[in-house]
């Protein structure tokens, strides 16, 4: 007859058709087959509680036991991440916490945590620290803010002042010989990490002040 798009059942039902069973158990392993390459899809994603509890549902299915076994292993190690970045955060590492979110950014609300760790900059003049009978006055750079400290022989932070970027500010001392440090940056991370990684850090030099 015409080919008008119908299908010819009889000839289907003269193919060899297998026992229910059999075709059954067939259907089955496909299905598995097709979890198991999406379980391992997932894994690729990074996706790896969704894949744990495919592997876990296939159980005995080839190796899906191992591979549970691997992305529970992943699940582990990236958790221990997530905690050790929230440990620096706790800590007011707020730059080793960013970077540490922000490797594991695909993990739970790492992302958004890495956001929260630039912290406000400090006013001009702020965070001062320092006595003395001599005034030093400082400049900031016109586009980056500073923070210099000042360090006494036993290596102990005798003085500091926060400048902003274009203002100036100044900080007292007595007479005595001093190790000058400054740290420059756009982005502040805190009193422990103060600019981070972008940061400029440099030693001016040694002074000695005298009255």
């Amino acid at each position: 007859g015409r080919n008008d798009g119908t299908t010819d059942y009889d000839k289907i039902k003269s193919v060899g058709k297998p026992a229910d069973d059999e075709q059954k158990a067939l259907l089955e392993s496909a299905i598995k087959g097709l979890k198991y390459d999406n379980a391992f899809k997932l894994m690729d994603e990074n996706k790896y509680e969704e894949a744990l509890a495919i592997f876990k549902e296939l159980g005995d299915f080839l190796d899906a036991s191992t591979q549970a076994g691997v992305a529970q292993a992943k699940i582990d190690e990236l958790n221990k991440k997530y905690e050790e970045a929230q440990t620096y955060f706790d800590n007011g590492e707020f730059y080793k916490a960013k970077a540490a979110w922000t490797e594991i950014s695909f993990w739970k609300d790492s992302k958004d945590k890495a956001s929260k760790c630039v912290q406000t900059m400090p006013e001009n003049g702020s965070m001062k620290k320092g006595s003395g009978s001599i005034t030093m006055n400082i400049n900031a750079p016109a586009k980056i803010n500073a923070l210099l400290r000042v360090y006494n022989s036993s290596n102990e932070v005798v003085a500091q002042v926060f400048i902003a970027a274009g203002k100036s500010s100044s900080i007292k001392l007595n007479a005595g010989t001093y190790t000058i440090k400054v740290a420059y940056g756009t982005e502040w991370y805190g009193e422990t990490d103060l600019f981070g990684a972008k940061g400029a850090y440099l030693q001016l030099k040694n002074g000695t002040s005298a009255s």
